[in-house]
């Protein structure tokens, strides 16, 4: 087939639009535009919420849900420069009450 060209934006608005609460939904099949990917989706990080089973420390899990919370926001400046669509904002409640649900031998990790 044909290799489209790199048309970002038009992946980010079109995936972005697909609104509600079911954020497996924001993937993007053989898209009608010409010129988009024939897929865009969502990367998935998975991690236990009880960090103790992969952590040797608070201090880690601590490290690890704080690199989590950058790459969720701060982080996220940096997608286009490397070809990355941006989380769309209406995915950002879901992935905050995730990161704040991490606990490190039942402690919450982030207030």
């Amino acid at each position: 087939g044909k290799i489209p060209k790199l048309i970002l934006a038009k992946n980010i608005k079109e995936a972005a639009s697909k609104k509600g609460k079911d954020i497996f939904k924001k993937t993007i099949l053989n898209s009608e535009n010409k010129e988009a990917y024939p897929i865009v989706t969502l990367s998935w990080l998975i991690l236990y919420k009880e960090l103790s089973l992969t952590t040797q420390n608070f201090e880690q899990a601590k490290a690890l849900v704080d690199l989590v919370w950058w790459i969720t926001h701060e982080g996220q400046k940096f997608n286009e420069l490397f070809d990355f669509a941006s989380l769309p904002e209406d995915i950002l409640p879901f992935v905050e009450e995730r990161i704040n649900s991490f606990v490190y031998k039942g402690n919450k990790i982030k207030n």
